[in-house]
């Protein structure tokens, strides 16, 4: 097998994204024309129609998520139907996504699984697409037509423990190579769409404490496919410890103290802390192993990052559905009472400001505020905000010209951005003028004392096209530019972490592939080397992979639709890639539907990899499966411990990261001794750690809650008793200033000629 650590130190840098020296570049380009040459004129043929396939389906599937889809009442929305995709998919021989849409469905705009503009759910139409999707011969993404979905939903049934897949074989051939031995086995299967959505209820039990790994051979060989989610879904399995793939092609089902056969659902994580560090002593060699895999997905997300524009919301594709968790509003997503706002402030009032969001609006469309995609009026705001001052929308007028290589227009922008007093910005709009020769001379050492300033002050664009040049590139944004020392790979580093930290996904990849081959000076391990590498490479996939995040919009549509079950499918599979938010959506879909188990294994995947919310919500719900067993089966003594074992150590996890709610549930369950002995002084201890400033208010309700109360009652007892004498003092000298008062009173009343009620004594003893 090859070592994904040394893999990764093969690969040279570039400028946008990283890309392979040119004798390795070169080699793939003419194994892909030699495949073609030896291709008969009807595989040529095939292989054009699959690939126009996949771009008809793409374009149908992104007009229903897309801002700036007009879409009609009826669903039409200018572009393609999926009906057409149906047919254009079907003509192409692209059975693999075929079968993923007949089995999640697509609702049309009034929630309908059904033609023309939604897909219908048919579990029979979905089985007989995947058996041919998996039957025959490795075909790699890309190379001859390879189906860039068939082996991700095999995993994913699998993955599940769809019902019915028991006599489905898997074996690995010579190469090798995973095939499926009786693809019939998959037309057997004709449940229901309500049964379907529930297949990770399990496989039939195994009395071999060791299998095969179906599911983990499956998403294997998609990622020998580059298949992307398969890909995706592979190395994060293999990084979280749930499969053994390719090393071993078993699963030790002894992992889970059962002695069944267990689906990727059903298997326990490894848990890996916030910091990314492993509890667990194989998580580095893990890490190592899935980083080749992720490598190329990460690469592939790094191209939807746009080269210049600075702002969040411009730098890739953002979806009109997006990830949030279920129950919030789309903060990010603008009423059509908003947007109309804010055309009359743009349009009429001349707001710059305004015309600057305006400008955004334009630049990304806005579907229900009815506003096309349309860069060219962007610019148009920009321009104008830009004339009456507003440095910002010059600057995007500037990047948005430079970026269509028209350089006179953006000549006036940056002489507006280079005269204010705009620090990083600034010295960016010099940088650009020296660069490229507008306005003054070209100039590159100038410029690359301009660049250096700029990136100090923290531009990531700066801190981006700097480290590219300190690593040697002089084309595309670095021409021009001579960064001041000369080429210096330690500073690429330098600069290439700082636009990381910033959120810039070509310098996450970057920084990833040095750390892996070694050139970080501060990490020497090299097991942490892989860990870290991981790390960075799955924030860029999770950050912006184009296809996980359509994948994760129509999830989103699905739900807001009505359509739970084709929701919980995509996210079962992007959960199998480590996704957080389809982590947490997937049990919350599950809770809505009283399936307790189902949302117990996608929140412990959640807690797992280090969400301490999540610890603290899995914590919970196992104190009250605890106490639930305990109230209706007292026999179950040993099991009710186990389950309160369990969610004491959740719940610690959680309080060693901070988690305010996990500080206050350990030193609960250490205050009554659940799941733990019992320690009362820890516990205080606890509880004065959430009256500090810093764990926020509801921690410190919670903490001076009669919990905490119970705690302090002997403090405050002994406080009270030593202080009688003083307290007993003040009340006498209470009640003499009292009765002073009364006479007082009295004393006035008579003066004024006021006659005191009398009280008879039932009422005064009443008073």
């Amino acid at each position: 097998m090859v070592d994904s650590c040394r893999l990764a130190s093969t690969i040279r840098f570039a400028k946008q994204p990283l890309v392979a020296p040119p004798s390795l570049l070169l080699l793939p380009l003419f194994l892909h024309w030699l495949s073609l040459a030896e291709s008969s004129p009807g595989d040529l043929q095939q292989h054009s129609l699959a690939q126009a396939a996949d771009r008809l389906a793409e374009q149908a599937l992104e007009s229903l998520v897309r801002p700036g889809a007009l879409i009609s009442a009826d669903g039409s929305h200018g572009g393609p139907s999926l009906e057409d995709a149906q047919h254009s998919l079907e003509a192409g021989g692209r059975h693999g996504l075929l079968a993923l849409l007949y089995l999640a469905g697509v609702p049309d705009v009034r929630g309908r699984l059904d033609f023309p503009w939604g897909f219908p759910r048919n579990i029979s139409s979905g089985m007989e697409h995947l058996a041919k999707a998996v039957s025959g011969p490795r075909k790699r993404v890309g190379d001859g037509g390879g189906d860039p979905w068939a082996f991700s939903v095999l995993g994913l049934l699998l993955s599940l423990g769809w019902p019915g897949l028991d006599e489905l074989r898997l074996e690995v051939m010579p190469g090798p190579e995973v095939r499926v031995v009786n693809p019939s086995a998959l037309l057997s299967l004709a449940q229901s769409a309500r049964q379907s959505s529930k297949g990770s209820s399990g496989q039939k039990p195994s009395r071999r404490t060791k299998a095969f790994d179906r599911a983990g051979a499956a998403y294997w060989e998609a990622a020998e496919r580059k298949e992307p989610l398969g890909s995706i879904a592979f190395a994060s399995l293999v990084r979280r410890g749930l499969t053994e793939v390719p090393m071993e092609w078993e699963w030790d089902a002894s992992k889970d103290d059962r002695e069944v056969e267990l689906p990727v659902l059903a298997r326990a994580p490894e848990v890996l802390v916030a910091r990314g560090a492993a509890l667990g002593s194989s998580s580095p060699e893990r890490a190592c192993r899935a980083l080749g895999t992720m490598l190329g997905v990460a690469t592939e997300a790094s191209h939807n990052e746009q080269p210049l524009l600075d702002k969040a919301a411009l730098t890739w594709k953002a979806w009109r559905h997006r990830q949030q968790r279920m129950p919030e509003d789309e903060e990010w997503e603008l009423t059509k009472e908003h947007v109309e706002f804010v055309r009359h402030a743009a349009d009429v009032v001349k707001e710059p400001e305004k015309m600057r969001e305006m400008a955004a609006i334009h630049f990304t469309g806005h579907t229900e505020g009815k506003v096309e995609q349309n860069k060219e009026k962007a610019e148009s705001y920009w321009a104008q905000a830009a004339k009456q001052g507003d440095v910002w929308s010059a600057w995007h007028a500037a990047l948005s010209f430079i970026s269509d290589g028209r350089h006179e227009a953006a000549e006036p922008f940056l002489d507006i951005v280079g005269n204010a007093s705009a620090g990083p910005l600034t010295y960016m709009a010099v940088h650009f003028k020296h660069r490229i020769g507008i306005g003054v001379p070209k100039d590159p050492q100038l410029a690359g004392l301009f660049l250096k300033a700029s990136a100090d002050l923290g531009n990531s664009n700066a801190q981006l096209i700097l480290a590219h040049s300190y690593m040697g590139y002089r084309h595309g944004n670095m021409a021009g530019v001579e960064p001041p020392g000369g080429d210096n790979k330690a500073a690429a580093l330098v600069y290439y972490k700082a636009a990381a930290a910033n959120g810039r996904l070509v310098p996450k990849l970057n920084v990833a592939l040095l750390t892996a081959q070694g050139a970080d000076p501060e990490v020497r391990d090299r097991g942490m080397q892989c860990v870290l590498a991981y790390r960075q490479l799955a924030d860029v996939v999770h950050t912006a992979h184009p296809g996980a995040h359509l994948l994760f919009a129509h999830a989103r549509r699905a739900y807001d639709l009505g359509d739970s079950e084709g929701s919980r499918l995509r996210f079962a599979l992007l959960s199998d890639g480590g996704f957080l938010f389809a982590h947490l959506n997937a049990a919350w879909l599950w809770d809505q539907e009283s399936a307790s188990q189902h949302a117990y294994f996608y929140q412990r995947r959640a807690a797992s990899s280090g969400h301490p919310l999540s610890m603290s919500d899995l914590s919970a719900r196992l104190i009250r499966t605890a106490t639930a067993l305990s109230e209706s089966d007292s026999s179950q003594i040993s099991e009710t411990r186990l389950l309160q074992a369990s969610a004491y150590r959740w719940s610690a996890l959680a309080a060693e990261q901070g988690d305010a709610r996990g500080i206050f549930d350990q030193a609960f369950m250490l205050q009554f001794g659940l799941g733990v002995a019992q320690n009362e002084t820890l516990a205080r201890e606890l509880y004065g750690q959430l009256l500090g400033g810093g764990s926020g208010w509801p921690a410190r309700v919670a903490a001076l809650s009669w919990l905490g109360f119970s705690q302090a009652r002997t403090y405050f007892l002994s406080l009270r008793d030593s202080s009688r004498e003083v307290v007993e003092a003040a009340t006498t000298a209470a009640a003499a200033l009292a009765d002073g008062a009364r006479t007082f009173m009295a004393a006035v009343g008579a003066s004024v000629g006021l006659i005191p009620q009398k009280k008879d004594a039932s009422s005064s003893d009443a008073s």
